[in-house]
């Protein structure tokens, strides 16, 4: 995913011996439970040799991001099956066609609403 992903819990609730869901980064399809072994400010050392960003739940670039941790399995499938139907929807959307009566006041309020109310296209500038 190429935007930066929201933090997905709030870091005082994360605390030493608590167990999270790791999922790597990479293709090896690599996840299971880690525990916090100690924090240090807004970073969380972990059983897997993992130095976590509590504020982003992202692994600590050594040089690069090695995954991320979850609070639960449950929450990383809730977090993929979130993906799967936003990518559903833009393709749905993409292939829709304007319905009868939408008005570009229907499209501000839907950007507004989805935190897209600039216009990214120059195309859509045009008058």
């Amino acid at each position: 995913m190429a935007r930066s992903a929201a933090p997905l819990t709030e870091h005082a609730a994360i605390h030493e011996g608590q167990t999270l869901w790791w999922v790597a980064s990479s293709n090896s399809r690599e996840e299971g439970e880690v525990r916090v072994l100690s924090i240090a400010g807004e970073i969380a050392h972990m059983d897997n040799d993992v130095a976590l960003d509590l504020r982003t739940m992202n692994a600590v670039p050594d040089p690069i991001s090695r995954g991320r941790c979850f609070p639960s399995q449950e929450d990383h499938q809730q977090s993929l099956r979130l993906i799967s139907a936003w990518a559903d929807f833009c393709r749905d959307v993409a292939a829709a066609r304007l319905p009868e009566g939408f008005t570009e006041a229907d499209i501000q309020r839907l950007r507004k609403k989805l935190g897209i109310d600039h216009f990214t296209s120059t195309r859509s500038r045009r008058q």
